[in-house]
């Protein structure tokens, strides 16, 4: 896969991102890290959604549109607690229309 110029091999592009929910079982569960990764990884979800303009009810539509049933108040709980699955993070950034991530920037 080439990447753009200057960003390592940390850089998931996010194209098929449809494909690679469909592809991924849903009976994997959030995985709990003290603060670590989790709290990095909502940190940034939120400060995305603030820089798309996105409210939590609009997010909960967009998950709508990627398979997720989620309620205002399980994404804040989520977000909150920093625990959440790989799905939930991909498909939030779906839902925020993301081409890419760069991890260092997590």
């Amino acid at each position: 896969m080439e990447q753009p110029e200057g960003v390592g091999n940390s850089c998931v592009r996010l194209r098929d991102l449809g494909a690679m929910l469909d592809a991924v079982p849903s009976c994997h569960g959030p995985i709990q890290d003290g603060g670590g990764m989790g709290h990095r990884a909502a940190t940034f979800l939120r400060a995305e959604m603030k820089k798309a303009d996105v409210t939590y009810a609009d997010r909960v539509k967009r998950l709508k549109k990627h398979g997720l049933k989620e309620t205002e108040a399980g994404i804040t709980m989520e977000l909150k607690r920093g625990s959440f699955s790989a799905i939930f993070f991909l498909a939030c950034v779906a839902a925020l229309e993301l081409e890419q991530v760069v991890l260092e920037e997590i």
